[in-house]
Formats: structure tokens, sequence, C-alpha cells
């Protein structure tokens, strides 16, 4: 009788014991996804997000650069850059590349970007020509066009603070007369708008 009653009870803590590794074993999965994991997938969420962002971002700069400025020197690809960034900064526009890049895009020839409203597709063409400008588009945006100072020289970087609007050499818009001109490079013109400068954010 009293090895059977041994064997049941040998039984009944082995069970507990398992029952109690268990619920140990949940209390500690419990507390690891309060404690740690929830934290690391926001984490990792934002992270992603924010990559996303920035790649967006970069293309939206890329297409601007290839479709404004592919012909242009170097000075001339910085500086639609840098106009595009100005804006960026500056609360009269939208608050983001893509936004100022593709604004009233809706709108049939009469948007910011001529390219973005001609109903010709924005697709590359020249692939090689677009990679130039992802890279272009890279620096700029990992950079900002006050770092580029000493690529583009002092005295460019002082007019690419200002520049907010630009058009084509050869075409007169009304609005470039209400603004202060200040270079041509290559077939660009560039202008500052006080009430957008105004309006700088950062």
């Amino acid at each position: 009788m009293s090895k059977i009653f041994t064997r049941i009870l040998a039984a009944f803590l082995c069970v507990f014991a398992l029952n109690t590794q268990a619920l140990a074993s949940s209390v500690l999965i419990s507390s690891m996804t309060l404690l740690g994991s929830k934290p690391a997938t926001d984490t990792h969420q934002r992270r992603v997000e924010a990559f996303r962002f920035h790649q967006k971002e970069l293309n939206c700069m890329a297409l601007g650069l290839y479709h404004e400025a592919r012909g242009e020197p170097i000075i001339g690809q910085y500086a639609v850059g840098a106009t595009i960034l100005n804006r960026v900064r500056s609360s009269a526009y939208p608050d983001s590349v893509c936004g100022v890049v593709f604004q009233n895009n809706h709108l049939f020839n009469r948007c910011q970007f001529s390219f973005a409203c001609d109903g010709i597709t924005d697709v590359p063409g020249n692939k090689s020509s677009f990679k130039k400008m992802q890279r272009l588009a890279a620096q700029l945006l990992n950079k900002g066009i006050a770092r580029e100072a000493k690529f583009i020289g002092g005295a460019f970087h002082a007019s690419a603070h200002g520049m907010t609007h630009y058009h084509r050499h050869d075409v007169y818009p009304g609005w470039s007369t209400r603004l202060e001109k200040l270079t041509q490079l290559g077939a660009h013109v560039f202008f500052k708008s006080t009430r957008v400068t105004k309006r700088y954010i950062y």
C-alpha cells in the first residue's frame, strides 16, 4: 500500500513540477513581451518606416534632378537641388521633397515642376543618367547643401541659401519680375523670394 501511495505522490509531484515550470516559462515569456519585445518591434518598425521614407524622398529628388537638370553642369544640378530643399524648409511649401516636387501635379501644365504635370511618363529613359542623379540626390539629402560649400564654392553657397525659384533662360514667366534675381547657371536663371525665405523653419 505504501508503495502505491509513494508512486502516486511521486507522479503528483512530477506533474506539479512540470506545471510550475510551464507557468514560470509563461510568465517569463509574458514579461519579455511586455518589457522587451514590443518596444523592440516598435523601434524596428520606426526604422523600417524611416528607411522607406528616406528612399522615397531620395527617389523624388532624383526624379526632379533628372527631368529638370540632367543636362546641366554639376553646379546647375546642385542649384536645382538647393531650390527643392529650400522649399522643403519653408512653411510656404510642403514639408517633404516629394510634396515639393509633385505639388499640384494633378493640374495639367500648371504645377511647380513642369515634368510632373505634362502628361508624359516620369519614368527615366536614360538609366545611366538617372543613377548619377540618384547619387547626387543622396549627397544632397544626407549632407545638405551647406556641407557642399567646399565643393561648389562659398559664393555659390551664399546664393544657394536663397534659391527658391528658377526658370529656363529662354522663357519669361510673370513671377520673375517680382522676385530677386540671383544668378544664371547653365540654362536656368535662379531667383529668391523673400516671402519664402522668411518662412524657413530650419
